[in-house]
C-alpha cells in the first residue's frame, strides 16, 4: 500500500461508504425491532420469547438484520393464519383511540371499513393504515386532550 493522496481518498472514501452502510443497517434493524414488537403486541403472543429472541439478536449487522426479516416473516405468516382475530384486535384499538380523541359516532362511522366482514389482507391493511393516522393524530393534539380531561 502505498501511501499517497490518491489512495488515502480511496480509502476516505471507502470509510464514507461504509459509515452510511452502518447508518443504513441501524435504521432498518429499529424499523424491524418496532415490526416485531407491534406484532408481538397485536398478536397477544408471549413477551417473555420477544424479550429473549431480542437479546439474541442484538446489533446490526447482516447476520441479525437477516434473523430480525425472518422473524417479522414468520409472524406476518401468524398475523395472516389469524386475520380476523387481528382485525377485531385493531377495531378495539380503534375504538380506543377514538374514544381518546373525543371522536363522534358520525367521525367513527365514516371509516367505512369498520363495518366489513370480509377478512381479507387490504382490509388488515386499511385498519392499519387509519390506527397508525389516528396514532399520529393523538400525538399531535396529546395536550389538547389531557386539558379536556382534567375538565
Amino acid at each position: 500500500f502505498v501511501l499517497s493522496s490518491t489512495n488515502l481518498a480511496e480509502v476516505e472514501g471507502i470509510l464514507k461508504m461504509l459509515r452510511n452502510q452502518v447508518k443504513i443497517n441501524q435504521k432498518k434493524h429499529l424499523d424491524l425491532v418496532d415490526k416485531i414488537e407491534s406484532l408481538y403486541d397485536r398478536l397477544r403472543l408471549d413477551m417473555s420469547d420477544k424479550y429473549k429472541f431480542l437479546s439474541l439478536h442484538q446489533g446490526h449487522g447482516k447476520s441479525v438484520l437477516a434473523e430480525l426479516t425472518m422473524e417479522v416473516d414468520r409472524l406476518d405468516e401468524i398475523k395472516k393464519a389469524n386475520i380476523e382475530q387481528f382485525i377485531i384486535n385493531l377495531r378495539n384499538e380503534l375504538h380506543a383511540i377514538w374514544d381518546d380523541c373525543y371522536y363522534s359516532p358520525e367521525q367513527r362511522n365514516a371509516f367505512s371499513p369498520l363495518h366489513c366482514v370480509d377478512f381479507t389482507e387490504e382490509l388488515l391493511e386499511q385498519h392499519e393504515a387509519e390506527l397508525d393516522n389516528m396514532k399520529l393524530y393523538y400525538e399531535h393534539h396529546k395536550e389538547l386532550f389531557k386539558r379536556v380531561t382534567m375538565q
